[in-house]
């Protein structure tokens, strides 16, 4: 499947008729284009929506024959994406065509407008539609009650939209033992004398995992007494700090640039640190059981598969593998 821009000669005839029904009509597009389509009508209202928003038409094509359509514009005061009119051909319907359609959308959203979020509106009456949205990572917004009417129907209009956090699992690369390495080079350049380690824990530690491919790090220190000295020494290096986030001693330190480091998370813990324990048992249990190692790697790349603009699900997804080990190793 490939997105190209709309040629009504060539793809109004394929898209005329995906629309059923009245109501269908209307669901799709909110009586914004006259029933049933025409050619002519239809390329007016189109160019229309261009000229007053800025919305651009495409078509999602197999083989060149279009199996979707939408309405794309982007707002760069806002850095929002705004998805109209979106619709799949009826014959494709439960065959994975929109969400394949949908993954290429918020690719080009997010990767070629820049976008940090994508919207789109959807009547709650369209429960099918709905759900969809909200199973690719669209989260409801704001609704308003009785927003269009449809014969003797009043329908709500509900606001969804999802944001830029595009999960990607990658088959385990040797590389990421070299790119922890290089990073905890230069952090020891500031922390050699006055911290016990640098652990490379998370995903990436474990060789055979699957994982996004970003270093999870913990820098261990013997208490809070020297997490002063620690602060300062990485804000010589380009790190800030950005407090606990809720979880106690674990502190967040954060970055711009370092382009010439793999992107990384970095956590300094005290040595008695709980989440300390956390990270080093996990990842030495899933280093010391392959099987372990591989059905973690379906439920990830599974996950990805099935929720790659949602990172939420995607945990959610895995929690009950993570926490079947804990309970194995005694963590809860």
């Amino acid at each position: 499947m490939e997105i190209r821009a709309f040629d009504s000669d060539k793809d109004f005839k394929s898209i005329k008729n995906w629309a059923t029904d009245e109501r269908i009509h209307s669901m799709w597009c909110a009586n914004r284009f006259k029933y049933p389509l025409e050619k002519e009508d239809f390329t007016e209202a189109l160019k229309g929506v261009y000229e007053r928003y800025g919305d651009l038409a495409y078509v999602a094509v197999i083989d060149d024959t279009p199996v979707g359509f939408f309405c794309y514009s982007y707002n760069c005061d806002t850095r929002e994406g705004m998805l109209k009119f979106v619709i799949v051909d009826p014959f494709y319907r439960g065959k994975g065509v929109a969400r394949e359609m949908f993954d290429l959308i918020l690719q080009h959203a997010f990767n070629e407008t820049d976008a940090e979020a994508v919207q789109l509106m959807v009547f709650p009456q369209n429960p099918r539609a709905k759900s969809f949205y909200e199973k690719i990572g669209f989260k409801e917004r704001r609704t308003v009650t009785g927003a269009f009417s449809f014969k003797d129907e009043s329908w709500d209009r509900c606001n969804m939209v999802v944001k830029k956090k595009h999960v990607v699992v990658h088959s385990y690369e040797k590389t990421w033992a070299d790119d922890f390495a290089a990073i905890r080079d230069e952090l020891n350049t500031v922390l050699k004398d006055i911290v016990i380690r640098i652990e490379h824990v998370g995903s990436t530690s474990v060789e055979g995992l699957s994982a996004k491919p970003i270093i999870d790090i913990d820098v261990v220190i013997q208490d809070r007494a020297d997490l002063p000295e620690v602060i300062s020494a990485l804000q010589k290096i380009g790190y800030s700090h950005e407090g606990d986030q809720g979880i106690p001693e674990r502190e967040v330190f954060k970055y711009e640039g370092k382009e010439h480091l793999r992107k990384h998370h970095l956590y300094v813990c005290t040595l008695d640190a709980e989440e300390l324990r956390r990270h080093i048992a996990f990842r030495d249990y899933l280093r010391n059981n392959p099987e372990a190692v591989a059905e973690y790697s379906r439920i990830k790349e599974e996950g990805a598969l099935l929720y790659p603009w949602d990172i939420d699900k995607y945990i959610e997804h895995k929690s009950p593998f993570i926490e079947s080990i804990y309970k194995r190793i005694g963590l809860i």
